[in-house]
């Protein structure tokens, strides 16, 4: 593999901006017109909390930001913001309509009407995305905290409009569930699946005995208004090892393949490598998951338009850190040394790792790539080994 034309492009960002997760948010392509949904947040960059990836963090201030669009990816211009996760609990709770749902005799939850949109159509999306709004409970030390709540709101042209009344996916086979960008596919015959990541405790909680981060499938029959439990992608019933961004692929010959960020969970997050497993049954079974790359973080596969598969993720610990890319030319069997699309970010430093990352891609009507994540540069004005956080993007081309 060899990367030809790199051009590096910034999307968003600000000196009084954190800009997190593309991985949580999604991307999205019609010929020229690109968007993208990402997590910002205010920041003054005085302290390390306010970077943090907890409720203490990015995500008491944060909110789901989208930016579009119209020249391919290089002019960008706000969107709007998608939800508020800033708001208070109760506006949080209204927005999703949480307390207009009831439950009936056979335990299905029954909620508000819905809009009726077609999600056939090419310009309909949807976008998952969460939110601490859920039922209060005891986090430990006497600290209340709420339970996670995933929601899903469908749009019919292009996230210009969006539905009132969102979906909200219930947990059916874990006590949470959370959303990853992207994580969608809709099937020939109108079934819609998506893949989520279910864990016995509350997301950003420490939950000891619980059970660790599983990818789930959830399907739906009714144009995505109601989700129901479908199939577990992976999990380790000894609790050894977690699972979590998980993205599958449709492969031509119609064998479904999921790629799933992996790591030890008595050695931390900072151990990771990236699997793949396989579906023949349009995933209702899978296979157990196969390694293909080291030290790899939220890895996210594109299918190019050739037939090879490609895989972007980054590289946060050891160094050399960076953006990376894998290809595989025989449909996931073997697969080439990395390549490094970008490598100006800090090395790992005091804390052994590097933040940034998280990507999403899509391939251009040229076939040239578009990669976005975020990143950070060494910046002396951040009082820590770190930098002002902003949405990138990488253009390249694949030989």
């Amino acid at each position: 593999m060899q990367l030809k034309n790199v051009e590096h492009i910034t999307v968003a960002g600000g000196p009084n901006l954190v800009c997190h997760w593309p991985r949580q948010g999604g991307i999205w392509r019609w010929e020229e017109e690109i968007l993208v949904a990402y997590i910002e947040s205010p920041c003054g960059y005085g302290h390390l909390r306010e970077v943090g990836h907890g409720q203490e963090g990015i995500w008491k201030r944060g909110y789901v930001r989208l930016r579009r669009s119209h020249d391919g990816g290089k002019v960008w211009a706000d969107a709007g913001k998608f939800f508020d996760n800033s708001l208070p609990v109760e506006e949080q709770r209204r927005v999703l309509r949480l307390d207009d749902y009831r439950m009936d005799e056979s335990g299905r939850h029954l909620g508000p009407p819905r809009r009726e949109i077609d999600m056939r159509s090419r310009d309909a999306i949807l976008l998952m995305g969460r939110s601490w709004c859920g039922e209060e409970t005891e986090g430990g030390a006497g600290h209340i905290v709420r339970d996670n709540v995933a929601y899903c709101f469908r749009s019919p042209d292009r996230g210009e409009n969006w539905e009132e009344v969102p979906s909200i996916i219930w947990p059916d086979n874990t006590r949470t569930v959370v959303e990853l960008a992207n994580n969608y596919l809709k099937a020939e015959n109108g079934r819609l699946f998506c893949w989520m990541v279910g864990c016995g405790g509350i997301e950003g909680v420490a939950t000891p005995g619980g059970r660790t981060y599983s990818p789930q499938l959830y399907a739906s029959d009714d144009q995505g208004e109601n989700w129901e439990f479908y199939s577990e992608i992976y999990c380790d019933a000894d609790n050894r090892i977690a699972a979590s961004y998980p993205h599958i692929v449709v492969l031509p010959s119609g064998r479904w393949v999921c790629f799933l960020g992996c790591w030890h969970q008595a050695a931390g997050a900072r151990i990771r490598w990236t699997s793949m497993c396989v579906s023949d049954d349009r995933g209702l079974n899978w296979s157990a998951p196969r390694r293909i790359q080291e030290w790899s973080v939220s890895p996210f596969p594109l299918l190019l338009k050739d037939g090879r598969l490609m895989v972007v993720y980054m590289r946060r610990s050891p160094d050399p850190t960076g953006l990376y890319a894998i290809i595989s030319r025989d449909q996931g069997e073997a697969w080439s040394a990395p390549q490094c699309l970008r490598d100006d970010t800090l090395d790992a430093g005091p804390r052994g790792f590097v933040d940034g990352g998280y990507p999403v891609a899509v391939q251009l009507d040229d076939g040239q790539i578009l990669v976005v994540y975020y990143w950070q540069l060494d910046d002396a004005g951040v009082p820590w080994h770190g930098g002002r956080r902003f949405i990138g993007g990488t253009y390249f081309d694949v030989e």
